[in-house]
């Protein structure tokens, strides 16, 4: 197995329509792991759609947790996460920031 120096790891996070899509890269850009951290999709009223905030912001944690976990990497081995999301979303709080 390859070593690695600290800081030369990338997480990318895609939160998608059904789940969170994480990966883990080395710095030539190999994927050394993937995990998909799926949340619902909620149907109040017919032609609505919505999602929990906080099962994004929750599968973005569990996601990021077993990536490390799994591959025995310190939070010190990433140089960055970088996300992406559906487009046309928002994301609002309240003053409490509560979602």
């Amino acid at each position: 197995m390859k070593k690695y120096k600290n800081g030369e790891k990338i997480i990318a996070c895609d939160l998608g329509t059904g789940g969170n899509n994480a990966s883990l890269y080395d710095e030539d850009g190999e994927c050394l792991e993937s995990t998909l951290i799926p949340y619902r999709t909620y149907y109040p009223h017919p032609g609505w759609h919505e999602q929990a905030p906080a099962e994004w912001f929750n599968s973005v944690i569990e996601s990021i947790e077993y990536l490390l976990v799994k591959r025995k990497h310190k939070r010190c081995d990433i140089l960055c996460i970088s996300f992406s999301a559906i487009v046309f979303e928002s994301f609002l709080l309240t003053e409490r920031a509560d979602y």
